[in-house]
């Protein structure tokens, strides 16, 4: 047996062993490594819905900055409040401010261990699909009261919750502000709420009648009690930044019978001349008449012209005729007075 020989049985050996080392490197390769099994565990996860509540956040902040607020801090109790109030409206198909068992509002905060000064909840119904500018426009949140949630500087902390159920979306922002807090605008009441004169501000809000326009364009509101800058702003479709700027405001706060400009006069402009043309004679209006037939004349009946018999000749004949009468009437009488007087 030669060398060449003997050697030839030891290279395949080890050529074997390496191989066997390869594919089991391979194998462990496959089991161990991260990257090829995270895809699928990730795909199978359903996307988080918090994303959708921070939205929410960020768009009532975003709001708030329009009419120069500060933005809200998010609380972690508050975001459980509302998180715990969306999902139980979702459960039930109903939009309410109760929760579970008929608890309040209030209540729920309390439970929560939050012990606050001032609070206010919004909560609606609608497309999952809608964004949180979406909401914070709603026609559901226009009012008064809703506006207040996320534009009242009494309150400096908001959560919100988002829940899912049968193709509906269940929003809730939870808003308040913790004792011992004055409010993000800190001593500043509600923006531009109608302070009483001691100190103390009218927790009572009241409803903003606008006013008409001046001849002039112009527009000014005397405030009642009640009223604050953001309902007036609401009102008129301006903004608290705007009305502060038209007034000189230096802070949100206001008072009853203060007179606020609303919209200053129109530009005036000079008005274009008029032309002085020939006037054009107005034209007599043709009256129709109804054409009426004049009466018929009445016609006077003629009298009957005596009868002539025609000629003269029967005149003349009468005339004899009455004549020779009257003479034989005469000869007679004669011939009578004769006999009775004789010639003696």
């Amino acid at each position: 047996m030669s060398f060449q020989q003997a050697a030839e049985p030891m290279y395949n050996f080890r050529m074997t062993q390496r191989i066997r080392l390869v594919a089991l490197a391979l194998i462990l390769a496959s089991i161990l490594d991260p990257a090829r099994a995270a895809p699928a565990r990730a795909e199978s996860l359903p996307q988080p819905l918090t994303a959708t509540a921070y939205e929410l956040i960020d768009a009532v902040n975003r709001y708030r900055g329009q009419n120069g607020l500060p933005a809200y801090s998010i609380s972690s109790i508050l975001m459980g409040t509302a998180q715990n109030q969306a999902a139980y409206m979702a459960s039930t198909g109903n939009v309410t401010h109760t929760g579970p068992g008929g608890i309040s509002f209030p209540d729920r905060l309390t439970a929560a261990g939050y012990s606050f000064v001032f609070r206010s909840e919004n909560i609606i119904s609608g497309s999952p699909d809608a964004t949180g500018w979406d909401l914070v426009n709603s026609p559901s949140w226009a009012d008064s009261l809703h506006q207040h949630t996320m534009l009242s500087p009494d309150l400096c902390e908001i959560g919100a919750g988002v829940s899912v159920s049968g193709g509906r979306a269940y929003y809730v922002i939870d808003c308040a502000c913790p004792s011992g807090s004055s409010g993000t605008g800190g001593s500043t009441p509600v923006p531009g709420a109608t302070s009483s004169g001691g100190g103390g501000v009218v927790s009572t809000l009241a409803t903003v009648i606008p006013n008409t326009p001046k001849p002039d364009g112009s527009i000014s509101h005397i405030v009642r009690p009640g009223e604050t800058l953001w309902s007036i702003a609401i009102a008129y479709q301006t903004t608290i930044a705007e009305l502060k700027s038209l007034n000189n405001l230096q802070t949100d706060e206001i008072y009853p019978n203060q007179t606020l400009q609303i919209s200053p006069p129109a530009s005036t402009q000079t008005p274009a001349p008029t032309s002085t043309g020939t006037p054009v004679p107005t034209a007599t209006p043709f009256v129709f008449r109804t054409a009426t037939s004049p009466p018929e004349p009445t016609v006077s009946p003629i009298p009957s012209a005596p009868v002539t018999g025609g000629s003269g000749v029967v005149v003349v004949g009468s005339i004899i005729i009455a004549a020779l009468i009257s003479a034989g009437a005469l000869t007679a009488a004669g011939a009578r007075k004769s006999r009775d007087n004789p010639r003696g």
